[in-house]
């Protein structure tokens, strides 16, 4: 399951760069690289603007949990 979502909300998320974090100086190069790799996943789910709860409830009926 791809738990997508636009750069933007990542980054909001994670905060500035750290410099212990070397991958995420070049974020934007790093998820525009994997982004490809990640829409091959055989199911997907928007979490932009979704409470978690709601993001696992939609997980839960695409796997047929529900």
């Amino acid at each position: 399951v791809w738990l997508r979502t636009r750069f933007e909300t990542v980054r909001a998320r994670l905060g500035e760069s750290d410099p212990s974090r070397p991958l995420f100086r070049d974020a934007g190069e790093l998820f525009a690289r994997r982004e490809p790799v990640y829409a091959g996943a055989p199911f997907v789910v928007d979490t932009d603007g979704i409470p978690p709860r709601e993001v696992a409830r939609r997980i839960a009926r695409l796997l047929g949990l529900v």
